[in-house]
């Protein structure tokens, strides 16, 4: 609740590399690694309307340039889309109580990747409450809003893969 503080240990391999290949996987949407429509940011610290801080592993907002608020922190513009990535100690947080917050504080879409499962569960936000309208495991060229070209999520799993 509020004035909770929550310690995290850093997370495991599975966490990490799925982390970096998801970020390759969506360079070619990232401005900052040459893209174009979004601006990704790792473990951003975001600050919603409701006054809590949150850390999402991954997060983006649909811009054309560089936005100026990308260096303020905390980021006080909600972000369009956000990416947990489970780990054993965070899972229930991140499905229980981050992803409604998420929702409620006007963010579009959300995407759950579990490493252990190997699975994304994407969702959008109905009338402020996390709606799931798409899952993916292994399939090498699947549609994932809110982006608009395939992903190998397959590879997402693998290192040494090519995507």
């Amino acid at each position: 609740g509020p004035g909770e503080l929550r310690t995290m240990s850093r997370p495991g391999s599975l966490h990490r590399g799925s982390a970096l290949r998801l970020t390759i996987g969506l360079a070619s949407d990232n401005l900052q690694s040459g893209g174009t429509g979004w601006w990704i940011e790792v473990e951003a610290e975001i600050e919603l309307p409701n006054s809590r801080l949150y850390v999402p592993d991954l997060s983006g907002w649909r811009v054309g340039e560089e936005p100026n608020f990308i260096h303020d922190n905390p980021i006080r513009v909600v972000p369009d889309w956000v990416c947990e990535i489970l780990s054993r100690d965070t899972q229930r947080a991140d499905r229980t109580r981050k992803l409604p917050n998420y929702m409620a504080a006007g963010v579009s879409h959300a995407w759950i990747v579990d490493p252990a499962a190997q699975s994304i569960e994407v969702y959008v936000s109905l009338d402020g409450r996390p709606l799931m309208i798409a899952t993916a495991t292994d399939e090498p060229d699947v549609l994932l809003p809110p982006f608009d070209h395939p992903m190998d999520v397959g590879g997402l799993w693998k290192a040494g893969r090519r995507h």
